[in-house]
């Protein structure tokens, strides 16, 4: 997943880690869209102040497109 900002919001720096990874546990109820489907998710972490970012992937993100009422 790539976010098209290229400086931290919070800091103005342009040092980050990424990652993708699954809620699992606890992290899971983040994410209320049924109990046995996988969510996914890409982190994104700011290498100078910590600030985190978290994206929805795609696939998850139509489980809860499916879920979740629109906003008007």
């Amino acid at each position: 997943m790539e976010n098209t900002t290229k400086t931290c919001r919070n800091c103005g720096a342009s040092n980050f880690y990424s990652k993708e990874v699954s809620l699992v546990g606890h992290a899971s109820t983040i994410l209320p869209i049924g109990m046995f489907t996988r969510r996914e998710v890409h982190l994104r972490v700011c290498g100078t102040c910590g600030l985190m970012e978290w994206f929805v992937a795609p696939a998850t993100l139509e489980k809860l497109k499916q879920k979740f009422a629109k906003v008007p």
